[in-house]
């Protein structure tokens, strides 16, 4: 820039698809924007491109001339966190997801591990980095760990439905099927739409309460109609519903 314009009027513009996003930044009025930076990356990645962390603001911005009773704090808490921290989650989802290639279930647990290590602040992402070291475990077998950093992601976020349905999936695995039950249905009760958790509600009722599995079995088929990717487990619920009618 001809001259480094306040850093307090900006706009941040994202885009992208369905794995990656394009951020830009950019100063000034609509009738005269300039755009400072521009980022590539897959979706993981992209808080540690975060145009508003501390370390590129420092850069960018002019020398601090000791009047700071104005300035306006532009980071957002997820900015604060620490990049180290940051960029091992970003590398445990990346792997976990299977975003570049494969999935690689080792690699994502060593890196949420690290993350771990280095910790967050905010409740959010610790919630989030729990729940995320629990499914490595659970893909490891250790499912006594995964249980244990899925109540630890619920001590923080009791009410989210993704933790309470992995949790439930983990205590069935560990022959925990009263504890399972009530992960599933509580998972259902704040999210009644919640597809998968309705199929796993249902197919751990099968044995002991066959009408409620059957309608169990009946909304998810009804929630995932049209859904390309259900379209076999919707096939099986199918089933399941046709066999237990008998």
């Amino acid at each position: 820039l001809a001259d480094r314009g306040s850093m307090d009027a900006s706009a941040l513009y994202q885009t992208g698809d369905e794995k990656s996003t394009t951020q830009y930044l950019v100063l000034g009025d609509l009738d005269n924007p300039a755009l400072l930076e521009a980022s590539f990356t897959v979706d993981p990645y992209v808080q540690l491109f975060s145009p508003y962390r501390k370390d590129f603001l420092d850069r960018l911005r002019q020398k601090d001339d000791g009047d700071t009773t104005n300035r306006i704090d532009s980071q957002g808490a997820e900015d604060k966190e620490s990049f180290t921290a940051l960029q091992q989650f970003a590398r445990g989802q990346t792997a976990q997801l299977a975003y570049c290639g494969s999935r690689n279930d080792a690699v994502a647990l060593d890196a949420y591990q690290k993350a771990s290590v280095e910790g967050f602040a905010n409740e959010t992402w610790q919630a989030e980095l729990h729940h995320r070291l629990g499914l490595a475990w659970d893909a490891a077998g250790q499912r006594e760990k995964a249980k244990a950093e899925l109540l630890k992601s619920l001590s923080i976020r009791p009410n989210s439905p993704e933790f309470l349905n992995n949790l439930g999936t983990v205590q069935k695995a560990l022959g925990e099927e009263k504890q399972a039950r009530a992960s599933f249905e509580k998972a259902v009760t704040l999210r009644p739409n919640y597809a998968i958790a309705r199929y796993n509600l249902a197919q751990l009722l099968e044995p002991t309460d066959r009408k409620r599995a059957i309608t169990e079995y009946e909304t998810f088929i009804a929630l995932v109609d049209g859904i390309p990717e259900e379209e076999e487990r919707a096939l099986l619920a199918k089933q399941r519903v046709k066999e237990l009618n008998r």
